[in-house]
């Protein structure tokens, strides 16, 4: 059961007292959140599970020396070598100019390579170095073993349809319009 207080109770409660002392602050925190229960709140609860699990990916693939969007930067050019660096950058949800960042610290490591294109505003090529492969050959099982169900808490069944939903989740958060959208929700319903 959520109990909803009005704002003039808010007001009443951290309202100084007549005789000038402090106000009652285990009253005033006591007025609860009118948003319902935060565990009702998809949104919030992807949130912490992303920072949980990303924690736990961090410090895994941080035994190899790789970051988990390093990770996904190998992979993406894997299986993509023609990739240039703004589509890597959609594809592992980060800046173009995060990008190059990331780019040159692959490249310090000795991942990943750059050769001009050739001709006059030709696209840089990114590849995966023998050592880029290598250290991806190395982080695949770390990053497979953090996705079996029984890890993840779940039957077979419900991984498989968590994974669909979250990537329903994805690209509908991804997508131009998503913030319109939430915008366009927000004022219609003020609260």
């Amino acid at each position: 059961m959520v109990k909803v207080y009005s704002t003039a109770l808010i007001v009443k409660v951290m309202r100084r007292p007549p005789s000038g002392e402090e106000p009652d602050a285990a009253a005033a925190s006591a007025v609860p959140w009118e948003g319902g229960s935060p565990a009702d709140y998809v949104g919030w609860t992807l949130i912490q599970a992303s920072h949980a699990l990303n924690r736990h990916v961090e410090a895994l693939l941080g035994g190899l020396g790789l970051t988990p969007t390093q990770f996904g930067v190998l992979v993406q050019l894997s299986l993509r070598p023609d990739l240039g660096s703004g589509q890597l950058a959609r594809l592992v949800l980060v800046t173009p100019q995060s990008m190059g960042q990331l780019i040159r610290s692959l490249e310090r490591a000795g991942w990943v390579t750059r050769e001009q294109g050739v001709g006059r505003g030709r696209r840089v090529r990114i590849r995966v170095t023998a050592a880029g492969r290598d250290v991806l050959r190395r982080a695949t099982p770390v990053v497979g073993a953090l996705n079996v169900a029984e890890v993840l808490g779940l039957t077979v069944e419900e991984r498989w349809v968590l994974n669909r939903l979250l990537h329903k989740v994805r690209d509908a958060v991804t997508a131009p319009e998503f913030r319109d959208n939430a915008r366009a929700r927000i004022a219609a319903d003020p609260g």
